[in-house]
């Protein structure tokens, strides 16, 4: 139930077994994952937090931050959500937070924030997030968000910083099962020129030595092979499949300036 193109992409660099896993996957009700806000509290006491409150959880993966909810939840309505203990997030985008090379004290400016979710997931690693973003109405919305969760994020300007991330605009391909309308008219071009534009222009406000990360929520090739900009030097990239990694399809690469 995709375009031609898509199905060809996938037969090819997955194979036949493989794209039949991941058409399958991305067929079935995806799971809810919340990411705990470790600056209040860890996984263990959020778990039984919301035990109390009627909400079944299981441990997630290796990432540390990750609770999978079981079952169904009304997660905004909870005492710990109000309180700011945790966010509804997928658990692609927590990894890539998780395995990004940070170390308390660095700046980082997030170009393309929206409400914010990537924006928080770094500031509780203790580095001080600078967001933007073109949409307003987001940027509000990571503003209320920062506060619940009591994060060092300010939205301003970005301007030079030890990592800039490109969370960029994108066909969605990785979060089919999420959004199942997207798949007509299915298509890597739209986003192309954007998408080379924004890692070019986070690249000038990246520090001698800092790193530019890239990274899309999609499975198509060229959404993500874009070129690493002039002076700088890809040291990371990761794929996230849905029905390997049981996350929603995420890519992220980490360039260092050299």
């Amino acid at each position: 139930n995709v375009p031609g193109p898509v199905a060809g992409e996938w037969l090819e660099t997955l194979g036949v077994e493989g794209a039949a896993a991941l058409a399958a996957c991305m067929n079935r009700r995806p799971p809810v994952d919340i990411r705990v806000n470790t600056l209040k509290t860890d996984r263990p006491s959020l778990q039984a937090s919301l035990k109390e409150e009627g909400v079944e959880t299981t441990l997630g993966d290796e990432i540390e931050t990750h609770l999978e909810v079981i079952g169904r939840a009304n997660l905004l309505n909870t005492q710990a959500f109000r309180d700011g203990l945790f966010e509804v997030q997928d658990r692609s985008s927590q990894a890539m937070c998780a395995a990004l090379p940070l170390s308390p004290g660095m700046t980082v400016v997030d170009l393309c924030a929206g409400a914010g979710g990537k924006s928080l997931a770094l500031a509780a690693r203790g580095v001080m997030v600078r967001a933007t973003d073109v949409r307003s109405r987001a940027l509000d919305e990571l503003k209320k968000r920062t506060r619940r969760a009591g994060a060092s994020v300010v939205v301003e300007q970005p301007s030079q910083a030890d990592m800039v991330l490109v969370d960029a605009p994108c066909s969605g391909s990785g979060r089919l099962r999420r959004n199942p309308a997207i798949r007509w008219g299915l298509t890597d071009q739209r986003h192309l020129r954007t998408q080379a534009e924004l890692m070019l222009e986070a690249s000038d406000f990246v520090r001698p030595g800092g790193m530019l990360v890239y990274a899309t929520c999609s499975l198509f090739s060229r959404e993500n092979e874009h070129p690493t900009p002039p002076g700088f030097k890809a040291t990371a990239s990761q794929t996230l499949w849905p029905h390997i990694d049981g996350s929603d399809g995420f890519y992220w690469r980490v360039m260092t300036r050299v």
